[in-house]
């Protein structure tokens, strides 16, 4: 992924702070996502190249003289020359001491351009449906499908979302705080997001709201603005929701998202709710919304339906022609 600047730091909120001065910072021609732990760090640079691995002293044997990014930042406790005397010939490496103010700090990320905001073209892929259990293993497939073309974010919208286990929180902020710091100061409101975000198979996601009145209570207008903010303002590519089925009058939001999909309907009651559904859209002339709609054939009956299923679903055969169905370019 380019224009990506990856942070790794074991001290979360320092992680946190620098991410937020360099996203917030015009001048800095990156986008920063952070990592805490070093498996998680391992995984993700599995699969993605960063421009700049900025990381602590003790990573820095590990990954420096390794191809996993174009320039190394190494964050010293202590003032430090930019390179040590025994690595002159490591020209992309960098040391700079991690507590000096940040404006000098953010001045070595600075030259060149400017940041390219992918925000600009964020998409939002919904996901809708009447088996909210096709739903969600849908969305989960096309969160990770998506994360290899660009910076992804997964929300649910689901009421009761059941996804402890396969996406658990890694602080104790949800969709709950973060639905709630929007609702209390709008624009402002993605300083305090960034705190309710985790990263877990190359996407990011929000965990689930705790309490299932913080979704059927907001007006779908509002959370129309939320997920658009979001993505522009934390710099998402694409935002895939799972759009649940307590949500009032969905039509908006099904409205606002550039791509749409559901999964096929195979038994008695899932074709008859869905037959019901299109009955009401059609009388309700959202026959253009229906055109826009592209079914998905998800199985339910494999092995990875359970808590590793983040893990075996792009194995399985609900998994299968997916890649050809997802292109919003």
């Amino acid at each position: 992924m380019r224009n990506t600047c990856v942070i790794y730091d074991s001290d979360e909120n320092y992680a946190k702070r620098l991410m937020g001065a360099i996203n917030e910072d015009n001048e800095v021609p990156y986008n920063a996502r952070i990592f805490t732990k070093q498996e998680e760090l391992q995984d993700y640079l599995e699969d993605e190249k960063p421009e700049v691995l900025m990381l602590n002293e003790e990573l820095y044997e590990y990954y420096c003289e390794s191809d996993k990014a174009d320039k190394y930042v190494v964050l010293c406790e202590e003032e430090i020359d930019n390179k040590p005397e025994d690595n002159k010939d490591l020209e992309n490496v960098s040391m700079v001491c991690k507590y000096q103010p940040s404006k000098e700090l953010l001045s070595k990320l600075s030259k060149g351009k400017r940041k390219n905001h992918t925000s600009l073209s964020s998409k939002i892929i919904g996901v809708m449906g009447v088996n909210s259990s096709k739903r969600t293993v849908l969305s989960l497939s096309l969160a990770k499908e998506f994360a290899k073309k660009g910076h992804t974010l997964f929300i649910s919208l689901e009421e009761f979302a059941g996804l402890e286990n396969i996406l658990p929180r890694r602080s104790s902020k949800t969709l709950s705080d973060a639905l709630y710091a929007f609702k209390q100061n709008k624009m402002q409101y993605h300083k305090k997001i960034e705190e309710c975000i985790s990263t877990i198979e190359n996407f990011d996601y929000i965990p689930s709201v705790v309490c299932a009145e913080d979704i059927s209570y907001i007006a779908v207008e509002d959370l129309v603005t939320f997920i658009q903010l979001v993505g522009v303002s934390l710099s998402y590519d694409y935002v895939i929701v799972d759009i649940g089925n307590g949500i009032n009058n969905p039509w908006n939001l099904y409205g606002a998202c550039n791509r749409l999909f559901m999964p096929k309907s195979t038994d008695y009651f899932d074709k008859a709710r869905e037959c019901s559904m299109v009955s009401y859209m059609n009388e309700s002339g959202m026959e253009k919304l229906l055109d826009e709609i592209r079914e998905i054939d998800v199985d339910l009956t494999e092995e990875c339906m359970n808590e590793k299923i983040l893990s075996r679903i792009e194995y399985s055969r609900s998994f299968e022609g997916l890649k050809e169905v997802i292109d919003v370019d």
